[in-house]
């Protein structure tokens, strides 16, 4: 009876625990409060607030959103925090985007980038983001 006992212990703390250790990535994440977001039909340029008191800015085509292989995500909401992004890297290269972004387009912080697409269809082509804080 006790070996039965010591056999559903063991048996209960291998199915709590793992055994063999999971491998995990080298994961890491950044949220950056957005300035201004300018919208354009191939994409979005993105105003953000550096460390210091700088800003820079970066585009980011629309088909990263869509599809399976995205590589990023919209949010969208009303949050006095929005809007900002959270930028993901995983071993220490580019991973993942998400936009935290005002639903209300009429808020301040959007804009249209009003540019020909032939002026600026370079700028979204982007296969990965490298960004300066």
């Amino acid at each position: 009876m006790r070996k039965l006992l010591y056999v559903a212990i063991l048996m209960g703390l291998l199915l709590t625990f793992p055994v063999f250790g999971q491998e995990n990535p080298n994961l890491f994440v950044k949220s950056v409060s957005i300035l201004k977001i300018l919208s354009h039909p191939l994409g979005y340029k993105i105003y953000y607030q550096k460390t210091n008191t700088d800003f820079d800015f970066f585009y980011v085509p629309v088909n990263w959103f869509r599809g399976a292989a995205n590589k990023g995500t919209i949010i969208w909401g009303k949050s006095p925090d929005y809007p900002y992004f959270s930028i993901f890297w995983k071993d220490a290269e580019f991973y993942y985007l998400k936009l935290f972004l005002k639903e209300n387009m009429a808020d301040d912080t959007w804009g249209a980038l009003e540019a020909d697409i032939s002026d600026v269809k370079d700028k979204f082509d982007i296969e990965t983001l490298k960004l300066e804080f």
